[in-house]
């Protein structure tokens, strides 16, 4: 009987250790193996998202290449051109009334190329005492960002009519388009 009964515990070790073995087996897939397939599920669905971007990204910028040509081809910079001219002539009397200049003349935009780039010159002639024209040259020069102001320059001119010297301010804008 001594034989039986240890015939038995054997039995029931070899069960004990075949549960246990299950049960590690179980504890290793929750463990590691189902974050591991998670990770390896979220990774196929990012590179797929990643290659709809990729996708649209060219769309994207086929878009904008389209629009360009459309653009040069219907000729919306000089559209564009006349917009601004207008904006800096407006901004341009609005400082003028309240720093007491004179606005002498609004010189006709001038259109150069270079290179791939067409740039675009508008210039305004105003007449006033150094300081206000300087005051002037500071406040477009930092609060309009529709053109860039390049260059300013300043001249005294004789009055036919009274005799008096007054100082005259060329303010030159500019603006860089790029051809397509």
């Amino acid at each position: 009987m001594i034989g039986s009964k240890d015939h038995i515990d054997y039995k029931r070790l070899f069960r004990l250790v075949i549960l246990v073995f299950a049960l590690g087996l179980v504890l290793f897939y929750k463990v590691l193996l189902s974050d591991t397939l998670s990770y390896t599920d979220q990774l196929r669905q990012i590179k797929a998202q990643s290659g709809s971007n990729y996708l649209f990204d060219n769309r994207i910028s086929d878009l904008r290449h389209r629009i360009k040509l459309i653009d040069s081809q219907i000729g919306d910079n000089e559209k564009s051109e006349s917009v601004l001219r207008n904006l800096i002539v407006s901004q341009t009397l609005e400082l003028c009334e309240n720093l007491k200049l004179r606005v002498i003349a609004v010189n006709d935009s001038h259109r150069s190329k270079q290179g791939n780039y067409t740039i675009v010159t508008n210039s305004i002639v105003l007449e006033g005492n150094f300081q206000n024209l300087l005051k002037y040259v500071y406040e477009i020069d930092y609060g309009f960002q529709e053109s860039k102001l390049v260059s300013v320059s300043f001249q005294i001119e004789k009055n036919k009519i009274n005799r008096n010297n007054e100082l005259h301010a060329i303010v030159y804008f500019q603006n860089a388009y790029e051809e397509v």
